[in-house]
């Protein structure tokens, strides 16, 4: 069971419309609804693969707090919830079918009080402690923090994870991500806008993959053994490990109709290849200091991601989905 703290979450709503026009009525045949944010959305990436078994820890409030825990439980995702007084927060994103662009709308959620922050931690450290007695090895700490959260909490528990044995697996952006990157985290798998925005470059997702890849490596340089998968949308993305190689995974060609949440899917993926048993090739135990592991599951990865890419919503495509696109990813060295 691996543990995924991702504590902002939310009620995702996504629609289909012919064309967007601004400023006039769209009616919807079909209105996807699932449980969102970017913790919810790794842990479901995680149930459609084979041997993925997440657990999530999250914060729900009031009747859409509760109407995500049922959609969570239709879809036979584990989770522990921490109770809030607001309501969970409602994303809602409108997919153009014209032009294949979506338009997206994220509440930023009420403010937690400086009680429930605590609490939320508390809830989070005894999870790490209750991942010791059990047979994973790896948590995923992803997504946007609530209001009220303080800014270092993925910094506090990726040390607390190490200090019970743990691996850790960080997606998070702004100050979260600085903060984050101090602790020194195992696996960090962001976007190339968002590691633009940590390093101050924000036109780095238009640069080159060479380029990309070296500023990859300054921002993970103090991590000893550190490794940083870096996704670049349809263009696949860099593989940087400390003091190791440098690698341009290309992803595998499909109709998208929306990237949604394919960041999130190669999260999922990343974990369930390195959180024990895998329906990939390996035959030995993966590791992320491996180079043959780490380009495997970076491959993997983008099989799920571009999966994904295929369907409205997040996390919907199909083991046999993944089945087909694995192996069709294209890697060179930098």
């Amino acid at each position: 069971m691996t543990l995924i703290i991702g504590p902002n979450i939310s009620l995702d709503q996504t629609v289909s419309v012919p064309h967007v026009t601004v400023g006039a009525i769209h009616r919807a045949p079909v209105a996807i609804k699932l449980a969102g944010g970017k913790g919810a959305n790794v842990a479901r990436a995680m149930r459609r693969l084979l041997f993925g078994d997440p657990l999530l820890c999250g914060c729900f409030g009031g009747a859409i707090g509760a109407a995500v825990e049922g959609l969570l439980v239709r879809e036979h995702i584990r989770y522990r919830p921490f109770r809030i007084q607001s309501e969970t927060r409602i994303c809602f994103s409108i997919a153009d079918e014209t032009t294949g662009e979506q338009t997206e709308v994220y509440e930023q959620g009420a403010p937690l009080s400086e009680a429930e922050s605590e609490g939320f931690i508390a809830l989070a450290e005894q999870l790490l402690d209750e991942q010791t007695v059990g047979h994973s090895r790896w948590v995923g700490l992803t997504g946007s923090l609530p209001p009220g959260m303080p800014d270092d909490l993925y910094a506090r528990l990726i040390a607390s994870a190490h200090a019970h044995g743990l691996h850790t697996l960080l997606d998070a952006k702004g100050e979260a991500l600085r903060a984050g990157l101090t602790a020194v985290p195992d696996l960090l798998k962001i976007n190339a806008t968002e590691l633009g925005d940590a390093l101050g470059q924000p036109t780095l997702d238009q640069a080159e993959p060479a380029e990309i890849a070296e500023a990859t490596a300054q921002a993970i340089s103090h991590i000893p053994g550190g490794v940083a998968i870096i996704t670049l949308g349809a263009r696949g993305a860099v593989v940087v490990a400390t003091g190791g190689g440098r690698w341009h995974i290309e992803a595998p060609r499909v109709k998208a109709i929306s990237p949604v949440g394919s960041g999130d899917a190669v999260a999922g993926a990343l974990l369930v290849f390195f959180d024990g048993d895998t329906h990939t090739p390996d035959t030995h135990t993966p590791d992320t200091s491996d180079e043959r592991s780490l380009v495997s599951a970076t491959s993997f990865a983008m099989a799920v991601g571009a999966a994904n890419a295929q369907h409205l919503g997040a996390s919907q495509f199909t083991e046999a989905e993944v089945r087909a696109l694995t192996g069709q990813a294209q890697m060179r060295e930098l």
